[in-house]
């Protein structure tokens, strides 16, 4: 199946990156790609002809090129992804920059923010192809999503994660997506909304799910060796934990937390069920250097992923026992989840 995307840009012709990225994109089996002006669009999206479309990328910047016919648009790409979202409310909307540092971000008027980088590499070209899959798969279920479990099995998640699951949904999801909105109005609907969810909390909070370093950590294991070793000699099992619901293609690995844990507990032996990362790396007779190490006091084993506070964005986490870490109190916690960390630079040696 070919999935529609509508490009939105003020670059329609001549030899350009703009257009390497569109015919770059148009090779790809599952993609046809439509490049429209600003102007055009605001004009079509009035006229309501721009619906039939999977997925809509805008560029930021939309006021360097006039259109053929001389007029320059007024809107950057922010206003007019607000626009589409208002009019166009069950499809979703990118925005796309040369100034985004991360790939793959998100946003609040829009679904996510992509770098233009991304769109020139085989990961950028598939993360499209497969949201436009995943969006149109939560569209066509929405009627069938009438309850939390429901909305665990779309998400594949096994029984022994289900309760943590359901734990961590939002109250309007918790009576499942077809109970709280139509979506055929003109609001956001809740397939939509659901869909942030998932990218922005579910497989970026640590909780139900757990990213690669908290997996480390869990068997007892530095980052290193974890990744090049057990992962290979584990891949079976580790596989049966890993989260392969919607989205899973175009976001970061992440495991199923208790799933992950009983597999360690397993390894570990039955009778260590409380404490299975101490035990793991003895039990496989794996070298004291590969043991995971506390990063402020440097003893083995640490318990979870911290943060250094001096850090805007969060996304270097660094092993710690629970005792040489600081709740982060500027981070809002959220039902369902474990709360962020700082380290506590003061038990360093």
């Amino acid at each position: 199946m070919k999935y529609k995307v509508l490009f939105v840009d003020d670059v329609l012709s001549g030899n350009n990156d703009q257009n390497t990225i569109i015919s770059g994109l148009n090779r790809e089996q599952n993609l046809k790609v439509t490049v429209m002006h600003p102007v055009d669009a605001i004009v079509n999206l009035e006229n309501s002809d721009v619906k039939d479309y999977s997925l809509i990328i805008v560029d930021y910047k939309l006021n360097s090129n006039p259109h053929p016919d001389g007029r320059i648009s007024k809107m950057n790409g922010y206003s007019l992804t607000s626009m589409f979202k208002e009019k166009l409310p069950n499809i979703p909307v990118y925005l796309i920059s040369e100034i985004i540092v991360d790939e793959v971000s998100m946003g609040e008027h829009y679904d996510k923010k992509l770098s233009r980088h991304v769109l020139t590499i085989p990961r950028g070209k598939a993360l499209l192809a497969s949201d436009c899959e995943d969006h149109r798969l939560l569209f066509d279920k929405f009627e069938s999503l009438g309850d939390s479990d429901s909305l665990g099995r779309l998400l594949k998640v096994p029984k022994e994660s289900i309760e943590s699951f359901k734990n961590s949904l939002p109250i309007e999801f918790k009576g499942g997506l077809s109970s709280n909105a139509d979506p055929v109005q003109d609001s956001e609907p809740s397939f939509i909304r659901f869909a942030k969810w998932i990218n922005q909390v579910l497989l970026n909070r640590s909780g139900p799910l757990m990213d690669e370093k908290e997996l480390a950590i869990l068997f007892g294991l530095e980052f290193d060796y974890f990744n090049n070793k057990f992962k290979k000699d584990y891949e079976s099992e580790l596989a049966d934990c890993e989260y392969q619901g919607v989205f899973s293609r175009s976001n970061e690995p992440r495991w199923w937390s208790q799933a992950a844990f009983n597999f360690a507990v397993k390894l570990a032996d039955e009778e260590y069920v409380s404490n299975p990362s101490e035990q793991i790396p003895k039990v496989l007779n794996i070298d004291e250097k590969h043991w995971s190490k506390c990063v402020i006091c440097t003893e083995y084993f640490p318990e979870c992923i911290a943060f250094e506070a001096s850090e805007e964005k969060l996304d270097k986490g660094y092993p710690a026992h629970w005792r040489c870490t600081l709740s982060a109190e500027d981070q809002v916690d959220m039902l369902g989840f474990n709360p962020i960390l700082y380290l506590d630079e003061s038990q360093s040696e």
